[in-house]
């Protein structure tokens, strides 16, 4: 995977993984999406927001790019609780969240904002 550090070793990298992480989130900005986030799958409300959002920018703007950290747990060994403990974990230690909105996406999230609120106002 390229979310796996180097030197890791698993089932499928018996020997190491032998090549550094793939930033795919940041060839994502620089190949021109509108936003990019990277994040775990450990709360599901930011995952819902973060998918509400890169829907709405992908239909007016552009392409948008989402990179969701789920831990193999079949291939490490854990239960459903503990990959999620695993999750938890990946958000603190290793597993840095990253986040770009384009100055246009961001003040088109601002419109939707607003009219959410004076829809919801009434």
């Amino acid at each position: 995977s390229g979310s796996t550090p180097k030197g890791q070793v698993f089932k499928m990298a018996p020997k190491g993984k032998v090549f550094d992480k793939v930033p795919m989130w940041e060839l994502a900005v620089t190949s021109g999406c509108q936003y990019s986030v990277k994040l775990t799958a450990s709360a599901p409300k930011s995952v819902a927001k973060v998918l509400r959002e890169a829907i709405f920018i992908a239909r007016e703007l552009g392409p948008t790019y989402i990179h969701l950290y789920t831990p193999c747990i079949l291939e490490i060994g854990l239960s459903a609780s503990e990959g999620l403990w695993e999750m938890k974990e990946q958000d603190k230690d290793r597993f840095v969240s990253f986040k770009y909105v384009s100055p246009e996406a961001e003040a088109y999230l601002k419109e939707l904002k607003k009219l959410w609120w004076r829809f919801h106002q009434k």
